[in-house]
């Protein structure tokens, strides 16, 4: 199958194992050229066309830096992979989940998204394309945090006006 990723740059958040090791190998081979970063990157080094680039992501710097890694390199982002994530399982419910629970998914599950996404978003906006894919992380007995996504809402085709005239597209993939 073509995508057309041909020497196209992606940044992949969460690469080095899982879905992200999957998503990032995936691109390489559709003819992409991957910087992935996560806190270790072992599963990465070696690999053809991935640039490995250690990052706490959780850091409120951290995809900041990822992203202004592939700029660096690369000049460019063409497709942005919000894949960084995880679920803790909870068998106590609602009442049992303290703060600092709450706080570490939000900072894992939303904020990290968040923050490569405003990373990305203002160069891909300079070129006028590019494509920010959210892989979000759920079950039913996480706490469940929305991934940072871009709504259809009131501009042409249904897409946020500034988004739409200057054609980055917005995707989210759930699994399941």
């Amino acid at each position: 199958m073509d995508l057309e990723l041909s020497d196209r740059v992606a940044v992949v958040t969460g690469g080095n194992k899982g879905i992200g090791l999957a998503i990032t190998k995936a691109l390489v081979a559709e003819g992409a050229v991957v910087v992935a970063g996560s806190l270790s990157t072992e599963n990465l080094d070696g690999l053809d066309c991935v640039m490995a680039v250690p990052v706490d992501l959780l850091a409120a710097d951290g995809p900041a830096r990822l992203v202004q890694k592939a700029l660096d390199e690369h000049g460019r982002i063409d497709v942005l992979v919000n894949n960084v994530g995880a679920v803790r399982i909870r068998v106590d419910g609602f009442l049992a989940t303290s703060d600092e629970e709450f706080e570490w998914a939000l900072k894992m599950n939303f904020f990290t998204g968040l923050r490569a996404t405003r990373a990305a978003l203002g160069p891909m906006l300079e070129r006028g394309s590019g494509s920010i894919v959210n892989v979000p992380r759920s079950t039913r007995s996480s706490i469940r945090t929305p991934p940072p996504r871009l709504r259809r809402g009131q501009g042409r085709g249904g897409e946020p006006e500034q988004v739409a005239v200057t054609g980055i597209r917005g995707l989210l993939v759930i699994w399941g």
